[in-house]
């Protein structure tokens, strides 16, 4: 069965309403549980992540949270570190989820005035080619364009090179949490509240209680009974949130 068929999800759908009629911030673990289902296309057939609703739109940032990888069933490129996953800030509320298909990576999450931003590389590669063609978030919904920015694996870290400036960085440490470096609002160190696993929910490995390479009843399972966890956590969570109001 589907999680989305579910008296949970009904739950869920309407909660995220009413937090957005109440100007709400959705917590972090909803966007997780909202990931669509993948439906097996490889990393150059899913087009481009994009700021904006149309290629012609005046204006740059997304009304909502949109994934872009959910649905690509690559491999990770062996060169690349596994940084998939949402990730937040506990102290600060930020928040980014990060998509990773074969040597592809995408970053999306909040921007200026209540806006989404997605940066995608289509190829973390060192070309330009394979380089990010977006705007800059903090500016929206004006639309100014990133400085030609491309993507360098290197060890455990994601480099987002200007030049030979490194304009952003995300290194996974080795207590499993995300350092990210950014020119523009500085450093700080954000944990991965549920990993990504092609584009379906999954438990941290500590919690997962089953070893890899099962078949494929149990690895349905063990997803849909982590989803169901973190929409139960967050459906209590925005309850109490809405309540209040």
């Amino acid at each position: 069965s589907c999680i989305s068929s579910t008296p949970l999800h009904s739950k869920y759908r309407k909660l995220i309403s009413q937090m957005k009629q109440n100007r709400l911030a959705l917590p972090p673990c909803f966007l997780l549980a909202a990931s669509p289902t993948a439906h097996a296309l490889t990393s150059s057939e899913i087009p481009p992540g994009s700021s904006k609703t149309s290629p012609d739109a005046p204006t740059c940032g997304l009304p909502e949270h949109k994934f872009t990888l959910a649905d690509c069933t690559d491999p990770l490129d062996p060169s690349a570190p596994d940084h998939r996953g949402n990730w937040t800030d506990a102290t600060t509320g930020h928040w980014q989820y990060i998509e990773q298909c074969a040597d592809r990576y995408t970053v999306s999450g909040p921007a200026s005035e209540g806006l989404y931003y997605i940066h995608d590389f289509p190829a973390a590669n060192g070309t330009a080619e394979g380089g990010v063609a977006d705007y800059i978030a903090f500016a929206f919904p004006e639309c100014e364009e990133l400085p030609g920015p491309v993507g360098v694996f290197e060890g455990e870290c994601m480099n987002m090179m200007a030049g030979p400036m490194a304009a952003a960085t995300r290194c996974l440490l080795e207590d499993g949490r995300l350092n990210f470096t950014n020119m523009m609002i500085g450093q700080m160190t954000l944990t991965r509240v549920v990993e990504a696993d092609d584009g379906e929910a999954k438990s941290p490995p500590e919690e997962e209680g089953r070893e890899d390479g099962g078949d494929d009843a149990a690895s349905g399972s063990a997803s849909f009974d982590a989803t169901r966890t973190v929409l139960t956590a967050c459906v209590a969570a925005a309850a109490s949130l809405v309540a209040a109001q």
